[in-house]
């Protein structure tokens, strides 16, 4: 009798340890998803002022070219600047997003993407 007690004094411990290690662990999750989620929400604002100077560019650019100042090649570049800004938004927001569902997986019982149920 003596033994089993012992025995489940170091169960209790054990099972407390690993509560201790699981709450430990979600912490860090959440408190990593919330970051990446700031980190990710500046991006989305850093990306959208590259998007309208990129527009201001191009615009100044088109005016030179039909003022005859500036060239065609002037415009393909800020065309080209200005799609690749408008893809790099795209991403930001794309990031936000992974990074919002990381965090609602964090704080919820939601399973990882691709492991629901079919038809979930």
């Amino acid at each position: 009798a003596r033994a089993r007690a012992e025995q489940r004094e170091r169960d209790i411990e054990i099972a407390e340890s690993q509560f201790a290690d699981t709450q430990d662990g979600v912490r860090l999750e959440v408190e990593q998803s919330y970051f990446n989620l700031v980190a990710n929400q500046d991006n989305i604002g850093t990306a959208e002022l590259a998007v309208r100077q990129a527009r201001e560019a191009l615009e100044l650019a088109q005016l030179r070219f039909d003022a005859g100042v500036g060239t065609q090649l002037d415009v393909l570049s800020a065309t080209r600047e200005l799609t690749e800004a408008e893809g790099n938004f795209v991403r930001a927001i794309l990031g936000y997003n992974r990074s919002l569902a990381a965090l609602e997986r964090a704080i919820t019982n939601l399973p990882a993407a691709g492991t629901a149920a079919p038809g979930f």
